[in-house]
């Protein structure tokens, strides 16, 4: 699939071990550098679990860190079925 993109513009981790473990990171984008992919040691470390940009300075590909939500993701779908189920009568 990469190959038919023409490469890669970003990498996201999230969720709880891509957001809270430096190590995942630092493994994943380890066997990622052919694709331009450089993490940023420092950044990885020290960004741990917020959002941030973690890429070195060198990288082709930006390399972010965005907090997962979970819990505003279901409300959000909880709410929608309860609108969805009152338009059609279903309460």
């Amino acid at each position: 699939m990469l190959l038919a993109l023409g490469g890669l513009d970003l990498l996201v981790f999230t969720g709880g071990v891509g957001q809270n473990s430096v190590n995942a990171r630092k493994e994943i984008c380890s066997e990622l550098e052919f694709l331009g992919i450089q993490l940023s040691e420092k950044q990885n470390t020290e960004l741990n679990g917020t959002e941030a940009i973690i890429q070195s300075e060198k990288a082709n590909v930006k390399i972010v860190i965005i907090p997962a939500n979970e819990e505003l993701m279901i409300a959000r779908e909880v709410a929608d079925l309860a609108k969805w189920k009152q338009k059609d009568g279903l309460d």
